[in-house]
């Protein structure tokens, strides 16, 4: 799946912007995997902005982005990119990998790998911050930090809150490995062999009713065992495949197979219902006039939607009529 068109906001997504989508939970950043609280970048989770900035860099600086590579699979994306070792130099000997997936909070794999034939000393710095905006106020670039905002850190967990009006809102960020978490940074420091590589794993979990949920990539299972993949699998490898001479045609007809999945959502409750959300990132919701009409023109591809669509929407018909 490629970039959604998300430049939709006041002040914009900017170019080659790339956007993640699992289920209601997505993730909007730059190009480079960077996401800025002034834009609407961020992770998504229940309509609410659980991260708000996310700045890597390496020895004190972002390193070169070299591309992004958005696979099939429409929650994940990995962002390539170079950097200098400690001391400068004129090569950037270090290959950056951060393998990205989105689903109830994110996951982020971070490998270095050093192509030098020397050893390289590494200062890995993560700048994270959270301020629980609602996704339409991010979508309008109308962004209010109100309420009273709190980092509580312990070893290599952070736990940031909001607390306004009464209610309170948290997300936990744990950082496997973390030589130190302070306030928002998070760092590493690490050498990395000549000719070999470093790797950790950084999850974002967002807390509802004073429950912390598991990210749906946790690390004690492989990546394509997780409950995502799974889906996604099963559903592709039950979906018609169509073949044709014409190049143009098969890639659009590739493509929005993919972007189909990608739309597919579930009430926790019934999760053997899918249904087909509005749009994405901004409309992952039950809209019952664009689900119907989707659900419809999808019928020669999965039947399901279209049985899940009216069902749920079934279950949400009035029950009084109010004059």
């Amino acid at each position: 799946m490629t970039v959604w068109n998300t430049d939709t906001g006041s002040a914009g997504v900017g170019a080659g912007a790339v956007t993640i989508v699992e289920g209601t939970s997505f993730a909007v950043s730059a190009a480079d995997g960077g996401m800025l609280p002034d834009r609407p970048h961020g992770v998504f989770y229940d309509d609410i902005r659980i991260v708000s900035k996310w700045e890597f860099s390496v020895n004190g600086s972002a390193p070169e982005p070299l591309t992004a590579i958005v696979h099939d699979h429409p929650y994940r994306a990995v962002f390539l990119a170079r950097a200098r070792k400690r001391g400068g130099g004129a090569e950037a000997t270090l290959l950056v990998e951060r393998d990205r997936r989105v689903g109830t909070g994110m996951r982020e794999d971070i490998t270095l790998r050093n192509l030098g034939r020397e050893p390289a000393a590494c200062t890995v710095t993560l700048v994270v911050d959270a301020d629980f905006a609602d996704l339409f106020e991010v979508k309008a670039g109308e962004v209010r930090r109100n309420g009273q905002y709190v980092f509580h850190s312990e070893g290599t967990r952070t736990l940031i809150e909001r607390w306004r009006r009464g209610s309170r809102r948290g997300v936990v960020v744990l950082a496997d490995g973390a030589t130190s978490v302070v306030h928002d940074h998070i760092t590493f420091r690490v050498v990395v062999p000549a000719r070999g590589r470093w790797s950790t794993t950084v999850q974002v979990r967002p807390v509802v009713d004073d429950q912390e949920l598991r990210t749906r990539f946790p690390q004690d299972r492989p990546v394509e065992e997780a409950e995502p993949a799974l889906r996604f699998q099963a559903w592709r490898s039950g979906s018609p495949v169509v073949f044709t001479d014409n190049e143009t045609l098969q890639a659009v007809l590739r493509r929005s197979q993919q972007d189909l999945g990608a739309l597919r959502i579930s009430d926790p409750r019934y999760p053997e219902r899918p249904v087909v959300a509005a749009g994405a990132p901004w409309f992952m919701a039950l809209f019952g006039r664009d689900s119907l009409l989707t659900a419809y023109m999808a019928l020669p591809v999965d039947q399901s939607l279209a049985l899940g669509t009216l069902q749920t929407l079934a279950d949400r018909q009035g029950t009084e009529e109010n004059h």
